[in-house]
């Protein structure tokens, strides 16, 4: 058989808790997954109201 190594890292933010529009909670989900990227990969970090801005 064919072994696959499959990784993911996630970001999540919700609405509307962490924005008021597409556009931000698609921002705010962006920036949750590339701060897992540049940290630890393969984990989820969610947005907490207040927190980004």
């Amino acid at each position: 058989g064919l072994n696959l190594n499959v990784r993911c890292s996630m970001g999540l933010a919700t609405y509307p808790e962490d924005a008021k529009s597409s556009h931000e909670i698609i921002r705010q989900a962006d920036e949750m997954m590339y701060m897992v990227k540049n940290s630890s990969r393969d984990n989820i970090a969610v947005a907490q109201q207040g927190l980004l801005k």
